[in-house]
């Protein structure tokens, strides 16, 4: 959730900054951590259409989990 209103964060295909960008998340998207990466400032993800990876630093537990 640590996202700007008007900005987003890529998730990639690699845990690295030069991974392909799957696809754009937005504030307040929910995503499931699968797994911490040997780099622990990255974690593997799912979305409801996709996996791949995004930084801890961008992420929020969500409340009640």
């Amino acid at each position: 959730e640590n996202i700007e209103d008007d900005s987003s964060l890529n998730l990639r295909a690699e845990p690295s900054p030069a991974g392909e960008i799957l696809m754009r998340l937005y504030r307040h998207q929910r995503l499931i951590v699968l797994e911490t990466c040997e780099d622990p400032s990255w974690v593997h993800v799912r979305t409801d259409a996709a996996e791949g990876y995004v930084m801890v630093s961008f992420l929020e537990k969500a409340e009640g989990t």
